[in-house]
């Protein structure tokens, strides 16, 4: 008899810090439905949970792991490994690498009794390296798209089959996951599916058409609840009821594992090149090159193109690189950065001490800082996601805490107060960071002398975790509403200089002239000091306003133990009417991660919410986060004018979701003297 074996691959996450009542939703929706489905059929599934979910089920529903286990028992269910906080493995060290992969694989063995022996990669990120680390972890086999295999020149039906690959002599298995399935199910009738796979069945029955599916896709995404347990398609029972009842009845589909396709002869040798799925390599691409691919694979589907549908262009024409989403958007190679520069703080320590265990709780905050959700954008929201962003920075930070006081302890040696330049953005420049007990600033000299990262470190707080408003591609087509991009980051110490008369809607929409280009062009270092208590870096720039040179000078400073950020600056070389001709504006948003509408600013004439829009006059106000508790205390030299609004993005957030989101209270601090000091003071309360 002809028969087909299909494997099917279901994949359980949730980011880090997704707040409870959203997944407690996706339980009831999807997950625990789903299960029930599942422990009273007889068809074999392979699962995959990252730790975080595991964590996730074991504090809120651990019943459900009970039924996990006691269906691995049977042989019903395999489970595999992988990273534990679904990192993209080729953005992380090779060490992190390990570590997040034996985490996972170290918590499947201790709470279900099992060895993995395949592992889930996250995206589908794949570099040719891999394999050196899957093997090194212990593990036989991975899961990739057959986009991977098709980048190689291969026909559909070559994916029907696993392969092994090596690097360095490091043997593994891949197996293609089958995209017609994906596409299929849960979206169209079982007997579509059916269809397919009759077409594939063969006398040999060697045959793996691999199905994998994010659990969420049966039961949480868009209407698939109604189309997954309640109502199902035209004529058919409910999806996964139907589904199942297919593959139960069918003699000719093999329900069976993936430990259980091992058992099946590899097809044979294979190397694969940098890939991820599809989309993600469109996704990635600057926003004009993936308008042009994203039209050029339009017009391929509609058959506006001279070639011959049976030379399948469509596979040939192919995306970018995952890494690229780095260099797409610097608040993301921000947090990636952070992480890498934590990542050394640790492993020095370790290096210097032979002290693992010591640093075991530092390496599992950084682990939950490499979750990937908050790393990349296409269909859904992520670094748009500020929450997200907010995890990975409140992880890193600490980890950061945790490794400085184990050098206080062990080594009885502070790392703070620090003072140093560095190439931290791996860009080629350096730049400047300052480091105490209880703050970390960050400045980037080369663009406008900004203040990109700024840690609040009792709170473990990036208040810098801000996000401009890119073009994005879907901008282009429908969604524009009359949007704003920025061609830099929003940040704080951005200076701009434009003649007299711009009002706070000019600012917020781009709509002025800047002149001199101090807003991003580069400042010059001009000296850093430490006296061993207080730390400081003077940066220098000098500029032509409508032919008129002028000089700007501004110094940073910090003091061990302290919560204040203080910042000096002097207009030079200007006469002295210089601010009644122009508007000199120190651009200063500060990140929130509360409730927004439990935001405060406090000033002399009042109190509101700064994102309702605020113009006002004086020298001292104050922000909280109601939320947090956090409280943001500005002394400023001289009166100033104050400008505060919401800074918002525009973007997708589903598959057909767009939304206004709240990315930071923009701010704009406007002097009336040539000479002033913003003085920060950062604190808890109400």
């Amino acid at each position: 008899m002809e028969k087909v074996n299909l494997p099917i691959v279901l994949h359980f996450h949730q980011p880090v810090d997704n707040f409870d009542h959203v997944i407690e939703g996706v339980y009831k929706r999807c997950y625990e439905p789903l299960m029930d489905r599942i422990k009273d059929s007889k068809v074999k599934f392979t699962m995959h949970f990252t730790g975080s979910m595991l964590d996730w089920f074991e504090n809120k529903h651990p019943d459900y792991l009970q039924t996990v286990k006691d269906l691995c028992y049977s042989g019903q269910v395999e489970l595999i490994s992988g990273g534990y906080y679904e990192p993209i493995l080729p953005a992380i060290p090779d060490d992190d690498k390990l570590g997040q992969i034996k985490l996972l694989t170290e918590k499947i063995k201790k709470d279900f009794g099992i060895q993995p022996k395949g592992m889930w990669l996250a995206e589908r990120v794949w570099e040719p390296y891999l394999p050196r680390i899957i093997a090194k972890a212990g593990l036989e086999y991975v899961i990739l798209d057959d986009n991977h295999f098709k980048s190689c020149g291969f026909e559909e039906a070559d994916t029907y089959h696993h392969y092994t690959t090596e690097e360095s002599g490091n043997v593994i298995k891949v197996f293609p996951i089958n995209e017609p399935v994906r596409y299929l199910a849960p979206w169209q009738p079982v007997w579509k599916l059916r269809g397919y796979l009759d077409g594939v069945k063969t006398d040999a029955g060697d045959r793996i058409v691999l199905y994998m599916a994010d659990a969420e896709k049966l039961g949480e995404w868009g209407t698939t609840h109604q189309l997954c347990y309640v109502r199902g398609h035209d004529g058919e029972a409910p999806f996964v009821e139907e589904f199942i009842k297919f593959i139960e009845t069918t003699d000719w589909v093999k329900s069976l594992t993936l430990s259980e396709c091992l058992k099946l002869q590899p097809r044979g040798l294979v190397y694969l090149p940098n890939a991820s799925y599809d989309k993600m390599e469109e996704w990635v691409l600057p926003t004009p090159s993936r308008c042009k691919i994203e039209s050029i694979k339009e017009k391929i589907k509609r058959n506006e193109i001279n070639v011959p549908h049976e030379l399948d262009l469509d596979r040939f024409v192919k995306g970018g690189f995952w890494r690229y989403f780095m260099v797409k958007y610097p608040e993301v190679n921000n947090m990636h950065k952070k992480v890498l520069h934590v990542h050394d703080m640790i492993l020095k320590y370790e290096v210097e001490t032979g002290d693992k265990l010591g640093v075991a709780d530092a390496w599992r905050e950084l682990y939950m800082a490499e979750a990937n959700d908050s790393y990349w954008h296409g269909q859904f929201g992520g670094v748009y996601f500020s929450f997200l962003r907010h995890s990975v920075y409140k992880h890193a930070i600490e980890a950061e805490k945790k490794v400085q006081a184990l050098y206080r302890a062990v080594k009885r040696r502070a790392l703070t107060p620090k003072v140093r330049s560095i190439p931290f953005l791996k860009d080629g420049l350096k730049q400047v960071l300052l480091e105490t007990s209880k703050a970390n600033v960050y400045i980037n000299p080369e663009d406008g002398g900004t203040l990109f990262e700024l840690d609040y470190k009792p709170v473990s707080y990036n208040l810098m975790n801000t996000l401009a408003r890119w073009q994005e591609a879907y901008h282009l087509g429908g969604n524009s509403r009359d949007l704003v991009a920025d061609s830099y980051r929003k940040v704080a110490m951005r200076d701009h200089i434009a003649r007299r008369g711009v009002s706070p809607e000019d600012f917020k929409r781009n709509a002025f002239e800047g002149l001199g280009g101090f807003a991003t062009g580069a400042f010059i270092v001009d000296t850093t000091d430490s006296d061993g208590f207080r730390i400081q870096v003077n940066l220098k720039r000098e500029g032509k306003v409508e032919g008129m040179a002028v000089s700007v000078d501004k110094r940073v400073m910090l003091k061990e133990d302290t919560d204040e950020l203080q910042v000096k600056y002097r207009i030079q070389d200007t006469p002295a009417d210089f601010l009644e001709k122009y508007d000199f504006m120190v651009e200063f948003p500060v990140y929130f991660n509360g409730d927004p509408k439990e935001f405060v600013l406090r000033h002399e004439g009042g109190e509101g919410n700064p994102l309702d829009g605020r113009v006002f006059q004086g020298s001292r106000f104050t922000l909280v986060d109601g939320t947090y508790g956090l409280l943001l205390g500005f002394e400023l030299s001289c009166p100033f004018r104050i400008w505060t609004y919401s800074h918002d993005t525009y973007s997708r957030m589903n598959t057909d979701d767009y939304q206004s989101r709240y990315q930071a209270i923009g701010m704009v601090l406007l002097p009336s003297e040539k000479e002033f000091k913003i003085s920060v003071k950062m604190g808890t309360g109400k």
